[in-house]
């Protein structure tokens, strides 16, 4: 996460309340939640927007335009 400080790159974790509270794989997602602001959690309803608003940064730092955002953009 040192890295995506220092470079500018969005932080994120995937992480679901409903089915990953309780497990102990996802102890280091909950504690980067709960320090970091402004990271991206990741889960099954905003995979689509987390993922857009990842790419769209990266292609921004670069300076690129962004061209198709989805299949039939």
């Amino acid at each position: 996460m040192e890295y995506a400080l220092n470079y500018s790159i969005l932080e994120s974790v995937i992480y679901d309340h409903a089915t990953d509270a309780e497990n102990p794989k996802y102890d280091l997602n909950r504690q980067l939640i709960k320090e970091q602001n402004g990271i991206i959690v990741i889960n099954r309803e905003n995979m689509d927007s987390a993922v857009k608003k990842i790419v769209y940064n990266q292609a921004r730092q670069r300076g690129e335009t962004m061209g198709q955002v989805d299949l039939f953009g």
